[in-house]
């Protein structure tokens, strides 16, 4: 036997106006306690006999669920669709990897936490001096599969007998401890620059470019590059 949904054709009427929402609430109350789901998966009314005052709607075929697919170009959403042809071209010519090749050769050799720290510091020094101090710098293994982030700068408040104390920590993503250095560069910028400034604003994005001259440009290629790996894998070993 096909399934079939039954509808009631009074339940298709627009309810009127309720003024209050415990008048809406006892409405729908009354809705839900005339239908009940019979063996042969239809709606119906107890208290209705004549099935001539039912609606037929067939339901819909089964159909297989297919997997989800990411969009292949989705760490360039925000940017012009121009640019995202130009990367979808050389997607389709797999020239990407030649591309990031020939701007950036070679990896850098700040691989470990201590290093990570030390370069960091260096670039805090040097622009921010008088930020906020941090307590942590580190890679994590985790931070690039979290909502697809480059890196993690977290600002947690701790009460410690009558005072509060803020603590600010850096965390980069592992995929980055073998990329070029002008990548690790632009993410540690972009990390540093939320100690002054928690939104991405104009203000923001100021103090990023004076940190780093170059900035959007660095970001637009590190992006390209996560698009190389998700496609194609890394190319940097």
């Amino acid at each position: 036997m096909q399934e079939h949904i039954v509808l009631n054709n009074h339940m298709t009427k627009a309810l009127p106006c309720i003024n209050t929402q415990q008048a809406a609430a006892k409405t729908i109350s009354k809705v839900q306690q005339t239908l009940y789901y019979s063996k042969r998966k239809s709606i119906i009314s107890p208290t209705d006999t004549d099935l001539d005052n039912y609606l037929t709607v067939p339901m819909p075929p089964k159909f297989k669920q297919q997997p989800f697919e990411q969009p292949k170009l989705k760490y360039l959403s925000a940017y012009s669709e121009l640019v995202q042809l130009q990367v979808e071209q050389m997607l389709e010519q797999n020239t990407l990897e030649k591309y990031l090749l020939n701007k950036y050769p070679s990896t850098h050799e700040v691989t470990s936490d201590k290093a990570l720290r030390a370069y960091v510091m260096t670039l805090k020094n040097q622009y921010l001096k008088k930020s906020s101090p941090l307590s942590q710098i580190k890679y994590d293994d985790k931070i690039h599969i979290i909502n697809n982030a480059l890196g993690l700068h977290t600002y947690v408040s701790r009460v410690q007998g009558n005072k509060l104390k803020s603590k600010n920590e850096i965390r980069i993503g592992s995929l980055f401890k073998k990329t070029p250095e002008a990548f690790l560069a632009m993410i540690v910028v972009h990390e540093l620059a939320h100690l002054k400034e928690k939104e991405h604003n104009k203000a923001f994005y100021k103090l990023c470019q004076s940190m780093l001259p170059d900035y959007h440009q660095l970001e637009l290629d590190l992006r390209i590059y996560l698009t190389q790996v998700e496609v194609f894998g890394a190319i940097y070993k």
